[in-house]
């Protein structure tokens, strides 16, 4: 016997019927609503071994799945074939567009009535001027402090103020140093080819002294969250987050509910996507993080006023320090001792901690004043530089403890 294992978005279930219609002479269909991407969850795995053993399943057909996950499947001793619903995806000509449009900026002012025609030649003929605007307002949106607006008569005028002076006011400038980084390695030669023979040659004769290295980016497994959680900040929309918690099956770790999210700020940090959300949590109204690969599954709800998102809250985002400061937490204040003089200059040249100040230095040791709102704030960085960290003083002694603890389970396994 066949069976044909159907994969769909459950936040698109429309076209679980032209699925079905598709494939249904190949055998009995089962479907399947997921908001995880082309990854197969546990709860999955499971449901699959037990049909195939009710039914005696001979083949299995999967539709909508990662190749790569059909290694989880292997004990199942059955022939598997990976059906691809998905439509290649023609990002490379967008960017081109948006890249087209850039230097079209960079040159002179666009007006959406009267160069119209110059986007149809770029795009198609049968293109629209809505898409013309939503192309160019996209442009707005990522380049909000140099892309500007007005109104004339018969349309809307885009120009990109100081377009000639922006890279170089960026090398300028020594405090923009991981933005100068950032630049040189997404503009490409051939991103700067059409640019003038000037800037041309200054940003290539920077480009030469700097490579820009950082962690692996930690990879959304279904970017249909981030879209929708972008959707919901712009149009002011709750959310409905539930299952939040770590991805991975955690004996007793019990995953949580949230009703009436409050989306404030998609947020980049240590090389991860969160939602930077208001909840209610003992009566009170707080912001915290939402990591998004954490998230099993969400609603988009309806509309909230802007009244309800505080300046506050936005000031906490400005100001914040790690995915780990808590809000409306006060600094808890503790003194740690950096030794060995090779060390010294590494917490003198960069604050490794929040709320770090210098209380005295000598040759072979520096003493710092740090702050946190939990001890996870700081613990991952104490024990990154051990043993040349030493902690003096905390709130009742709770680093210190909590430090102990760690490292004597961490002994413990080498202990024979």
């Amino acid at each position: 016997m066949k069976l044909i294992y159907i994969r769909y978005n459950k936040h698109y279930p429309h076209k679980l019927e032209e699925l079905i219609q598709k494939y249904k002479s190949k055998g009995e269909i089962i479907s399947k609503g997921v908001t995880s991407g082309k990854k197969l969850l546990k709860k999955e795995i499971k449901e699959i071994e037990s049909f195939v053993k009710e039914k005696n399943i001979e083949k299995l057909y999967i539709v909508n799945l990662d190749e790569m996950e059909i290694s989880k499947l292997l004990h199942l001793g059955i022939k598997i074939e990976i059906i691809s619903e998905e439509k290649p995806k023609n990002i490379s000509n967008k960017l081109k567009i948006m890249f087209e449009l850039l230097k079209e900026l960079s040159k002179r002012e666009l007006h959406t009535k009267k160069d119209f025609e110059f986007f149809k030649d770029l795009i198609d003929s049968k293109t629209t001027k809505t898409t013309f605007l939503n192309y160019l307002n996209d442009l707005k949106a990522i380049f909000p402090d140099l892309i500007k607006t007005y109104r004339i008569e018969d349309g809307e005028v885009f120009k990109f103020e100081d377009g000639m002076n922006f890279i170089k006011e960026i090398f300028q400038k020594e405090e923009n140093l991981e933005e100068i980084t950032i630049l040189l390695t997404n503009l490409t030669d051939d991103l700067i080819q059409d640019l003038s023979k000037e800037t041309q040659k200054f940003i290539k004769s920077n480009k030469n002294f700097i490579i820009y290295k950082n962690r692996p980016f930690e990879k959304l497994e279904d970017n249909f969250i981030f879209v929708e959680f972008k959707r919901a900040i712009l149009e002011k929309r709750y959310i409905d987050i539930k299952g939040y918690g770590i991805k991975a099956e955690i004996e007793g770790y019990k995953k949580e509910d949230y009703e009436k999210v409050i989306p404030l700020k998609m947020v980049f940090m240590e090389n991860n996507w969160y939602l930077a959300g208001v909840v209610k949590f003992n009566d009170k109204n707080i912001v915290r993080f939402f990591r998004l690969n954490f998230v099993d599954d969400f609603e988009v709800k309806e509309k909230f006023s802007s009244k309800l998102i505080k300046k506050e809250y936005l000031e906490f985002l400005e100001n914040f320090e790690t995915p780990f400061t808590l809000y409306g937490v006060e600094f808890k204040k503790a003194k740690i001792k950096v030794l060995g003089e090779k060390i010294i200059p590494y917490f003198e040249l960069k604050n490794h901690f929040p709320k770090q100040n210098k209380i005295s230095k000598n040759e072979n040791e520096l003493i710092l004043e740090i702050g946190y709102t939990q001890p996870l704030e700081v613990l991952p960085i104490i024990k990154k530089w051990l043993p040349n960290i030493e902690i003096l003083e905390s709130e009742n002694d709770e680093l210190q403890t909590l430090l102990i603890e760690d490292l004597e389970k961490s002994l413990s396994f080498y202990k024979k």
